[in-house]
């Protein structure tokens, strides 16, 4: 068996996170002292982990002021992420044009992204009161219906991850942080392959989610409509449950996703809850 990552190594990595986390909020280039502030380290060990940062290209420091920013090496991650991610996009852009028009409300495209679900694609409501959620908007797995029904179709490690309970946390007001009840929802919806929630993610706003799945039943991502409680809830929901998921459906077969030969479905809910739903 391989020995446990030491203590020290996994502090550094958290605090090279916290830089790149710190210099992202700060929007603008950082002194070594504010950083370490931030952070909550020595400026010495501050400079330490900059120096590494910056051999990686993962950090820049202006030549004039010294101070450093975001390093031109992230844009190789966020190019992978974007390519990734803007095939389910394109995929599911015409399905998701035809929903906002059917239901006159916002239609977004999540993708998993480790323990977060993130907003990659958007068509807006066209009430004059409109959810408006926001590409690269971020939500904790656990909350909504857009996230959930992701996380439904996830492998097993990464459930277990999302919902240990310290890591669950209050997001809206109606936010499930009960381990116990978000598996309750999870088979659910791995069950019927859609999501609903209400104020879970965002004050004042319903979401109906389904998943869209690879080849091999894995969540690539979900399908999601979402508007103000007053109009989009769980009695005007009911009407779009199928062409939502029939659109889902759709759009998870161009992702190269089969449904299982087998007529069983009790058989098929089984084999992936299993894998992670």
């Amino acid at each position: 068996m391989e020995s446990p990552v030491p203590e020290s190594r996994t502090q550094a990595v958290d605090r090279a996170i916290d830089v790149l986390d710190a210099l992202k909020d700060a929007g603008r280039p950082v002194g070594v002292r504010a950083l370490a502030s931030t952070v909550g380290v020595s400026p010495g060990t501050m400079h330490r982990l900059l120096s590494t940062l910056k051999e990686r290209g993962l950090v820049q420091q202006d030549e004039e002021s010294r101070a450093y920013w975001l390093g031109w090496g992230l844009v190789d991650y966020s190019n992978l992420l974007l390519r990734a991610s803007s095939r389910i996009a394109e995929i599911a852009a015409p399905y998701a044009e035809r929903l906002s028009d059917l239901t006159r409300e916002t239609v977004t495209v999540q993708v998993p992204a480790g323990v977060w679900c993130v907003c990659v694609f958007e068509i807006n409501g066209s009430h004059e009161l409109q959810r408006r959620v926001g590409v690269g908007r971020r939500i904790p797995l656990y909350a909504g219906a857009s996230a959930r029904s992701i996380l439904a179709f996830l492998p097993k490690d990464i459930v277990e991850r999302v919902l240990s309970p310290d890591a669950l946390v209050q997001v809206a007001p109606n936010t499930i942080v009960d381990p116990r009840v978000v598996r309750e929802h999870l088979a659910e919806i791995a069950a019927a392959r859609l999501a609903w929630s209400q104020e879970e993610s965002a004050l004042g706003i319903a979401a109906l989610a389904s998943p869209l799945l690879r080849h091999d039943g894995t969540a690539a991502g979900s399908l999601s409509i979402s508007g103000p409680v007053e109009r989009w809830n769980r009695t005007s929901m009911a009407a779009f449950e199928e062409p939502l998921g029939q659109a889902a459906a759709e759009i998870s077969a161009l992702l190269g996703y089969r449904v299982p030969a087998s007529t069983d479905l009790e058989v098929v809910v089984s084999d992936q809850s299993s894998n992670g739903g």
